[in-house]
């Protein structure tokens, strides 16, 4: 009776264990038609302006008539920021706590500096690295400010990185070249750039890992000059190459530096401005019109964004220059002879990263038939 019962018992984990890799060898098996992710967004304009940056509360920021300003969370008015005295101000990007980076010229128009605004739009003079003049161009969740600022020579400038306190850090310069600028700086602390011998002058395309450390990014072939204008936390790295031709072709590197060019929209030409954590590059690329038009890639896919309004927008949409982690988008475009700065609210997920539910219920099936037959064969 013992053994029989022993062997009816094994018996039964056998079949369950059979079952299970039997199920495994389905969902292996099985190729589950998937519909292609489009994007659906919700366009705002607000109104006469650039837009920059966006952070995850949809706060915005840029610039209106030259004065910097930030757009609060649903709001189309924008708020001014304060200025270092003088006439000239921009902001460029926002971080989660509303903390805003740019630079402002200061009194009388002597210089511009890089500025840092708190949360509550109080500015900070973040001063230079020795020369007249500096711009922060991106800050991140723990505060350190990106950007570039000019030597005491005046015409050498070097990448910069800056704390909330104006703490400054000179990241220098190296490849054989005079001068570096960083643009972009992930949540984890790499940086994203370029050096150069002057600012007018070809350069390449440069990344910092998060101990400062600088690595020269390839060029796509017959290229003669790259730049790098973010990066995420993996490493990913977008910019621009430009060829002799001087069509400019929008890059995406890799965390090894491997370089792809990105899709046009059947025209010539693309520059990529923004990357988030999920690998969403935002920019512009022209079109079979030969217009510049605001585009998304994802993965090895181009979208228009144009063709992915709820609402149209009332003209094209020409470039984003921001994206949040969620997917929310900002930029800028022409209406009625003025620049405008837009929203682009994002409406739906993309569902690759989440399972089919025929392979859950696949799943959660054959595990529940699994049960019971457990729970049947005890009871004999």
């Amino acid at each position: 009776m013992l053994r029989s019962l022993i062997r009816s018992r094994l018996g039964t984990r056998l079949t369950l264990i059979a079952l299970l890799a039997v199920g495994v060898t389905l969902l292996s098996a099985i190729s589950l038609p998937a519909a292609e992710f489009v994007p659906q967004y919700v366009f705002t304009d607000l109104g006469v302006g650039v837009a920059y940056g966006v952070n995850d509360g949809r706060q915005v920021v840029g610039s209106v008539n030259t004065q910097a300003v930030v757009w609060g969370t649903g709001a189309t008015a924008p708020t001014y920021l304060t200025s270092l005295g003088g006439t000239h101000s921009e902001a460029y990007a926002i971080n989660a706590d509303g903390q805003i980076v740019g630079y402002s010229q200061t009194v009388n128009d002597a210089a511009s500096h890089a500025v840092w605004w708190n949360g509550e739009g109080v500015p900070t003079d973040l001063r230079t690295l020795g020369g007249n003049n500096s711009s922060a161009r991106d800050i991140n969740g723990s505060g350190q400010i990106v950007g570039y600022s000019y030597m005491a020579d005046g015409t050498t400038f070097h990448a910069a990185l800056w704390a909330e306190d104006g703490a400054r850090t000179d990241i220098g310069s190296s490849l054989g070249t005079n001068s570096s600028y960083s643009y972009g700086v992930s949540e984890n602390g790499r940086m994203a750039g370029g050096t150069r011998p002057t600012w007018t002058s070809w350069g390449t395309a440069a990344r910092w890992d998060s101990s400062g450390t600088i690595t020269s990014l390839p060029q796509l072939a017959g290229a003669v000059h790259s730049s790098a204008n973010a990066v995420n936390d993996s490493g990913q790295t977008v910019g621009y190459s430009v060829p002799v031709t001087m069509v400019h072709s929008a890059v995406l590197w890799d965390s090894a530096g491997g370089a792809t060019a990105l899709s046009t929209l059947g025209g010539q030409g693309a520059d990529a401005y923004d990357i988030n954590n999920a690998g969403w590059v935002v920019g512009s690329a022209a079109a079979s019109d030969g217009r510049a038009h605001a585009c998304l890639w994802i993965g090895g896919t181009v979208f228009d964004l144009n063709s992915c309004l709820v609402t149209p927008a009332g003209s094209t949409l020409t470039g984003v220059r921001g994206i949040n982690s969620v997917g929310d988008v900002v930029g800028s475009f022409t209406l009625g002879g003025q620049q405008h700065a837009f929203l682009l609210t994002l409406q739906n997920e993309d569902p690759a990263s989440v399972p089919e539910p025929s392979t859950l219920a696949l799943l959660s099936g054959g595990a529940m038939f699994g049960a019971g037959l457990l729970r049947r064969k005890r009871r004999i």
